[in-house]
Order: C-alpha cells, then sequence, then structure tokens
C-alpha cells in the first residue's frame, strides 16, 4: 500500500485509495457521447427518424429519441445500440451507418477537439513523423473511444492500436475504423488506410478478444 505524505498508512489512507480506485473504474466504463450522436444522425440521414426511433427503442434507449447527451456515456448503452443496428438492419447497410458515423465523430474531434496550431503543425512535419505523433495523441485520449477496454499501440516497425476487451464490438469494427482512419486521412496523408484484425491474448487468464487497428500512411 503506498504511504501516505505523513509518512503512514492506515484505514484513511486505504479508504482514500479505494475511493480514486472505483471512481477509476466508474470513469473505465464511459466514452465519448459522440459514440451514439454520430450514430443517431448517421441513422436519421440514411434511414430516417422512424428507424432511428424504432432502433432507440429496441436498444432500450428511448430516452436520446428527444434529447441526445451532452456528456460521457455508458459504454453499455453504445454497445446496446451498435448490436440492435447489426441485429436489425442488413449487414452492408449496418456497416454503411457505423462507418458514417465513425467519419463524423472524427470530423468532430478534428473541429473541436485538435488546436489549429496542433493541426498545422501534423500536416507541416514529414508523414511518418505527423503519424507517430497523432497516434500518441490519440492512445492518450482512448478513454473516449474505448471505455474500459486496454489500449496500447506500436509506433515501430509499423503502426498499430489495440483494443483487448472492447467494450463494443463489432464485426469488423467499422466505427473504430472510420474514426482512427478519418483522423490519419485529415492530419497525415489523404490516403492513409486502417485494417482491422482481431487475436485473442491470455496472460495467465481467460483469453481476452484483442482489436487491433494496423494504420498506413
Amino acid at each position: 500500500m503506498p504511504a501516505r505524505t505523513d509518512g503512514s498508512t492506515g484505514p484513511q489512507a486505504a479508504h482514500a485509495s479505494a475511493s480514486v480506485a472505483a471512481a477509476a473504474a466508474r470513469t473505465a466504463t464511459r466514452v465519448g457521447p459522440n459514440a451514439i450522436i454520430q450514430v443517431v444522425a448517421a441513422l436519421d440521414d440514411r434511414c430516417g427518424h422512424s428507424v432511428r426511433n424504432d432502433i432507440l427503442r429496441a436498444a432500450a434507449l428511448p430516452h436520446y429519441i428527444d434529447a441526445l447527451p451532452n456528456e460521457m456515456v455508458e459504454e453499455r448503452d453504445v454497445k446496446r445500440l451498435f448490436d440492435t443496428i447489426v441485429r436489425r438492419l442488413p449487414t452492408t447497410e449496418a456497416d454503411a451507418i457505423l462507418t458514417d458515423s465513425g467519419r463524423r465523430t472524427a470530423r468532430y474531434v478534428r473541429e473541436n477537439r485538435i488546436p489549429r496550431a496542433a493541426q498545422l503543425l501534423l500536416r507541416c512535419l514529414p508523414r511518418p513523423v505527423a503519424a507517430r505523433l497523432l497516434l500518441t495523441a490519440i492512445a492518450a485520449n482512448a478513454w473516449t473511444f474505448a471505455g474500459s477496454g486496454q489500449v496500447s499501440i506500436r509506433r515501430l516497425g509499423g503502426l498499430s492500436l489495440d483494443i483487448a476487451g472492447n467494450p463494443f464490438p463489432t464485426q469488423g469494427c467499422p466505427w473504430h475504423v472510420a474514426v482512427i482512419e478519418g483522423l490519419f486521412r485529415a492530419l497525415v496523408s489523404p490516403l492513409a488506410r486502417v485494417r482491422h484484425t482481431t487475436s485473442r491474448v491470455d496472460h495467465r487468464g481467460p483469453p481476452t478478444p484483442v482489436c487491433r487497428f494496423d494504420i498506413a500512411v
């Protein structure tokens, strides 16, 4: 147990540590609201209000029909929405909606969350350097799209981002692919491509599914 600043340990220190751990756990189960906002927008544009509302009701999210979220949302809500889209719509249409919403999310992040000076810097740097910097920045803010998933990146010998225990996976993860690819195409190279693969790891425990996103610029 870490020592308190006065050099001692005790019930108060243990309680404080537990509180911090509990707060971290609560935060890890939430993701950015664009995982819902932009999906609803894509449903609206591609399927219309009626289908959009039917899917929100089927996902047990009727409260988003009249008021979209303006703060972090529970990752289980996003999973229910993604799963309902995949279950109720044809595969090509579901993939198109998730891809569209991922691109909208990338555009929102670029326009509202990345300082203009940082964007200009990335566009001026050599592509390999800009790509590594952007990947590091994405990983640093991974809680916005990965929630309780464990994120790791590789920057040497090829670029990749892994999400172990992705909280809302779908076949091919088109939403995640579109978010990452949209940022790289806007800030590093218009030819950037992201490819999704899956694997399973076992660190002396139950195998954990891993979504890997390989990035080529």
